[in-house]
């Protein structure tokens, strides 16, 4: 009920102050496992790939969001869970697959974190084990423009015109290696113009 309201919310928001432009949301595969793939310029990004997508999520982010109690709070109730950076968490990837295969959608940034370069030494290959360990079909993702909208170490929206666009899900085999896999997501992910 919350995470409806706040989506409905969020979507409001989006189409008013950015413009909003959404393509290829016929793309998205209406129920069973999902992981959607995306680069990651700003804080904004979660929240609109969550507001445009028909589709509840799940959100692997980052442990330090959930160091204030009802921050939190909050983001649990929304699907989020918690994910130590910078070495292989087990627990958020258990985590992860559970709710994968329970049939629910993904959220990931292959890079891990925000940045406007779009190279692949940056890669965690996170989303290769996910892709090859559930057969879960992934759906690239690119947005436009949130780095302008909100810059990093910024508070202040700006109303800048901002693009989602989805590409058509892929889907691995077993047999491929993690580092493979999140390799030809990512570029994937470049190639959508």
């Amino acid at each position: 009920m919350l995470y409806n309201i706040l989506r409905l919310l969020a979507f409001f928001l989006v189409k008013i102050v950015f413009r909003i432009k959404v393509e290829g949301k016929e793309n998205i595969p209406q129920q069973g496992p999902l992981i959607i793939a995306s680069n990651h310029l700003s804080n904004l990004d979660p929240i609109i790939i969550g507001a445009v997508s028909p589709r509840r999520l799940n959100f692997l982010a980052k442990q330090e969001l959930f160091r204030n109690f009802l921050f939190a709070s909050l983001i649990k109730k929304l699907g989020a869970f918690p994910v130590k950076r910078g070495k292989a968490d087990v627990l958020a990837m258990k985590e992860a697959v559970r709710r994968l295969k329970k049939g629910g959608a993904l959220i990931l940034f292959p890079q891990g974190r925000r940045t406007r370069d779009l190279a692949k030494e940056n890669l965690l290959t996170g989303i290769g084990f996910l892709a090859k360990v559930t057969q879960a079909p992934v759906l690239p993702v690119r947005i436009f423009g949130t780095e302008r909208a909100l810059p990093p170490n910024s508070f202040i929206l700006r109303p800048v015109r901002v693009k989602v666009k989805f590409s058509q899900p892929l889907q691995f085999s077993f047999q491929q290696k993690r580092e493979e896999i999140a390799e030809k997501i990512f570029d994937s992910i470049v190639n959508i113009s």
